[in-house]
């Protein structure tokens, strides 16, 4: 083996090894505290079909109780639970019902629960909120 070769071997094996140990340790880092899962339940598109609410459960694990989520986003983008705007956010498995009276106003109905969020109003749109019957 030549001389070369003893040093650039073991080298290679370091370097390969750092590296993975870096990428370990920035992975470990960056991951969420919590791993959620939301499901979607419902969505409803505006009548000008500009905008969705899409109605969702997040599920973070045992230790905590699901939420019931509505959100909002422009036609044509993929829903993402981090990045759409939250109108309402309510503690369980809430039963909901979404709808549009007109493009610019939307009702809720939803079930008595611990409201943790309710937005009356986001850009132009008008959001009122009533109690279901179930």
């Amino acid at each position: 083996m030549s001389l070369q070769m003893k040093f650039i071997l073991p080298l290679t094996i370091l370097v390969v090894v750092v590296v993975g140990v870096i990428g370990a340790i920035y992975w470990h880092f960056n991951q969420p505290m919590f791993d959620c899962r939301d499901t979607i339940l419902l969505e409803n598109v505006s009548p000008d079909k500009k905008w969705i609410l899409t109605a969702f459960i997040r599920d973070c694990g045992a230790t905590t109780d699901y939420s019931t989520i509505i959100s909002i986003r422009e036609q044509g983008k993929w829903f993402d639970s981090k990045r759409d705007p939250i109108l309402f956010v309510v503690s369980g498995k809430e039963q909901l019902n979404i709808k549009w009276e007109n493009e610019r106003r939307v009702v809720i109905e939803h079930q008595l629960g611990r409201i943790f969020r309710q937005e009356t109003k986001w850009n132009n749109l008008q959001v009122t909120y009533r109690l279901g019957k179930n």
